[in-house]
């Protein structure tokens, strides 16, 4: 009885145990250098450029002279890293830009933000206006939504993390990915 007893116990704290380390292991974590416009960033997967500029209005193209994204999907989450230069011409507003991403995704899913914390701080020696919210799409899916904007010269930097509300191991994640932008 007692060795039945102890290999339960042996077995349970075991299943704690693992149950409780993060889902992503310091190894994985890596830094890349992402596209031609200066920009690397530490992810614990890799990013795959994309074309998204037929995507844009053409109001919003002549304000854009070169762009470049990143994304990584993966199990309902979603990350991507979008860096713009503009047009001389064009005057940036990290508030704007913030604002606009917000409503762009808000209409494209139908659903709804809240809980939204702003929040202005430095990443890297660069002022970066961030955003943490809440977001449900049209089915009421709720994801957490990390979202940065930095902007150097006439060129912005934006990365989005979206994953399923509540995972404190994918808010880590999207803080650290955040935070770890490094623009040369």
């Amino acid at each position: 009885m007692k060795k039945k007893l102890l290999v339960f116990i042996i077995t349970a704290a075991s299943t704690l145990l693992f149950s409780c380390k993060s889902s992503t292991t310091e190894a994985e974590w890596k830094k890349t250098q992402l596209g031609t416009m200066g920009l690397s960033v530490e992810a614990p997967f890799e990013y795959e450029k994309k074309n998204i500029e037929s995507q844009l209005t053409p109001s919003v193209r002549k304000m854009v002279n070169k762009m470049e994204t990143f994304v990584h999907e993966n199990q309902g989450n979603y990350y991507a890293i979008n860096v713009v230069e503009y047009a001389d011409d064009v005057t940036f507003s990290s508030s704007g830009a913030m604002n606009g991403a917000l409503a762009e995704m808000k209409m494209k899913a139908g659903g709804e933000i809240s809980n939204r914390k702003d929040e202005t701080k430095q990443i890297n020696s660069i002022e970066a206006t961030t955003v943490q919210a809440t977001f449900s799409n049209s089915n009421k899916d709720k994801k957490e939504l990390q979202m940065a904007i930095l902007n150097k010269e006439n060129t912005m930097y934006q990365v989005i993390c979206l994953y399923k509300d509540g995972n404190e191991d994918k808010r880590k994640e999207a803080i650290r990915i955040i935070e770890s932008l490094n623009i040369n």
